[in-house]
């Protein structure tokens, strides 16, 4: 494989311009250790942006020409996450191939989500699959298979995989495994685990620090948002259980309850669909700071009631009679100010919470003339696991104060930062619509998922 890879692929470092970008390609050091490394199962366990995919998308390619015609299966978590991440990595790298090396070409089956590649007389064949169903997965024999984020996925792929890498025609049987670690599940257990004896396994840790070809605007991005605990996973590529205990385990009453003078700034909410509870919390920002000013929790209600009582005072009940106290009067003091933009469940887009006519949560929220509320979304909600992150790294960032702090008066959600956990987290369901109200504007307006660099930045081919 070495010898085939010093033909194929640059094994030198990568030469990178004074405008950063990579002017002539090659493997990292990490890279080139993993490649070499001898074992079945090749595990790199690495932070964001490390470079597993473009060295993975190398690995596959390679095996996929030298055991030509067996075909080697790349898995992704979902066709979604392979057309964003590893389809446009493999175009990039075989439209470089087949610009300057003879007797190359290759051809992407969309339909299929298959790619052939010839190279003189030698045939590859890179299969896509998704871990979403991993009975999908079974299948003729392969001669090797890339498992993308395998920390994310069910250990039913993994055993998949390990049963259909036995073709025996091929020359180089093998098992890549490529992700950051996200918990202690079946990953840990063959890597560092109990498991790990079972199975012919190279582990190695990469951190992020280590792809000299990101910007430092990717680092500063990542450090900022990023508690000490997220980092030790998602930047230095260590195992941490961040699937147990405490969901947001960077709050502290002490560090992130406050009482802040108003600053007049705009007031915006968060708020999420529900009937029994509504749930929204009221906020406002400067810079990177949100502070949390009121929660509204309703039961037995819809969006028409909710949206009542952000504008108006004119209820009864006790969330009402919070609102009143905890925000009417609270902006009198600055001038007759309201609610004007919210960041809601994305999910309003298209239903409607008992609403008649079939009318949509964000109709009702816009008015029939559009001008009750902006409502700012994108088309589908972050993932849960990405508004965790975001709140947690603005509530214990690894540098400098909180970023987000809460008024004493929002007792639930104070209550149910401290309470919610994984283990509960079915139970503590009611909890989650506060939390979730939280958690969409946090995370539109600070994400902290890691920033997209450009493929021509990274490649050098």
């Amino acid at each position: 494989m070495t010898r085939q890879a010093s033909k194929f692929w640059r094994r030198e470092d990568p030469v990178i311009g004074e405008d950063g970008l990579v002017t002539k390609g090659g493997m990292f050091p990490h890279q080139r250790k993993w490649w070499d490394m001898p074992n079945f199962i090749k595990a790199m366990v690495a932070g964001y942006g490390a470079g597993k995919t473009l060295i993975g998308s190398k690995r596959a390619i390679n095996l996929a020409l030298l055991n030509n015609g067996q075909p080697h299966f790349w898995v992704s978590p979902s066709y979604k996450v392979a057309k964003r991440t590893v389809v446009p990595t493999l175009i990039e790298l075989l439209d470089g191939k087949k610009a300057w090396r003879p007797g190359f070409n290759y051809r992407y089956n969309k339909s299929d989500n298959e790619f052939k590649i010839v190279d003189g007389n030698r045939r590859g064949i890179i299969w896509l699959g998704s871990g979403e169903e991993p009975d999908s997965l079974k299948g003729p024999n392969i001669g090797s298979a890339t498992i993308d984020e395998p920390f994310i996925q069910d250990e039913a792929v993994f055993l998949q995989m390990l049963a259909r890498v036995r073709a025996p025609r091929a020359v180089h049987r093998e098992i890549g495994l490529l992700g950051t670690p996200e918990q202690l599940n079946w990953g840990y257990e063959i890597c560092e685990g109990e498991e790990s004896a079972r199975y012919d396994i190279g582990v190695m840790h990469v951190s992020t620090l280590e792809n000299l070809a990101l910007p430092q605007q990717y680092f500063d991005t990542l450090l900022t948002g990023y508690t000490q605990k997220m980092q030790e996973a998602y930047l230095k590529g260590h195992f941490i259980n961040l699937s147990k205990g405490a969901i947001y385990y960077g709050f502290s009453k002490d560090r992130n309850v406050v009482r802040l003078e108003d600053p007049g700034h705009e007031l915006l909410a968060g708020m999420d669909f529900n009937v029994d509870p509504m749930a929204a919390m009221v906020f406002w920002r400067n810079g990177p700071h949100m502070h949390i000013v009121s929660e509204i929790e309703i039961e037995n209600a819809d969006t028409e009631y909710m949206c009542n009582v952000l504008e108006t005072d004119n209820t009864s009940n006790e969330s009402g009679e919070y609102l009143r106290g905890q925000i009417k009067n609270f902006l009198t003091d600055k001038g007759a100010r309201r609610v004007h933009t919210i960041y809601p469940d994305a999910s309003g887009r298209a239903r409607a919470t008992n609403a008649p006519g079939g009318v949509s949560d964000f109709t009702i929220m816009r008015g029939p003339q559009n001008d009750r509320f902006e409502v700012i979304s994108k088309s589908s909600n972050p993932k849960i696991r990405d508004r965790e992150n975001s709140v947690n790294g603005k509530l214990n960032p690894v540098k400098g104060a909180p970023t987000l702090t809460i008024d004493p008066a929002c007792k639930k959600l104070i209550k149910y930062m401290l309470s919610y956990t994984h283990e509960l987290r079915l139970k503590q369901k009611q909890m989650s619509h506060l939390l979730d109200a939280t958690g969409y504007p946090t995370a539109y307006l600070y994400p902290v998922t890691k920033p997209m660099v450009q493929a021509r930045a990274i490649l050098g081919l």
